[in-house]
Order: structure tokens, then C-alpha cells, then sequence
């Protein structure tokens, strides 16, 4: 972090150390809720159900199934409701 912050990157870009933080923080949320929604996934789950066992709101988790899927990582089947289930 320091060089990035201080010293810049090859092309001698610097990144503020708020908006350094700011990117770190970003990523750090998106991968723990990706972590959340894989570990309840029980083999495929509905939006809701998601939701009601994580405590993450709906957008939230659409937001993140969405990236996932754009990801590879989950595999999405529309029924009444979206379900979600690990791709593989």
C-alpha cells in the first residue's frame, strides 16, 4: 500500500490513501458477501431464501449473485424467483 500511496505506481500515478482505502474496503465487502452467499447456497437457493439466512438485503444480494454470475461462478435458473447454484 505504501508504494502505491507514496511512491506511485510504474507510470508514477499516485492513488490518495482515502481512495486507496475506499477500493480496499469495496473489495473486501464484495468478497465476504460472495463468501456469505456460496456458503448458503446448499446446493441452489431462491433470492428470498438467501436473504432470510443471511440477513443481507435483497439488492444486496442480487447485486452480488449478479457479479458473481458475470463472474462464472454461480449458475442462475428463473422460475417464479431467481435461484442461484454453484456452478460446477
Amino acid at each position: 500500500m505504501r508504494g502505491i500511496v507514496e511512491e506511485g505506481n510504474v507510470y508514477g500515478e499516485k492513488i490518495g490513501y482515502e481512495k486507496y482505502l475506499k477500493v480496499f474496503e469495496d473489495a473486501a465487502d464484495k468478497a465476504i458477501k460472495f463468501s456469505i452467499i456460496s456458503k448458503n447456497l446448499n446446493g441452489g437457493a431462491k433470492v428470498s431464501e438467501i436473504v432470510s439466512r443471511t440477513g443481507l438485503t435483497y439488492r444486496e444480494v442480487l447485486d452480488a449473485i449478479l457479479e458473481m454470475k458475470r463472474k462464472g461462478l454461480v449458475e442462475l435458473e428463473i422460475d417464479e424467483e431467481v435461484v442461484v447454484s454453484a456452478k460446477g
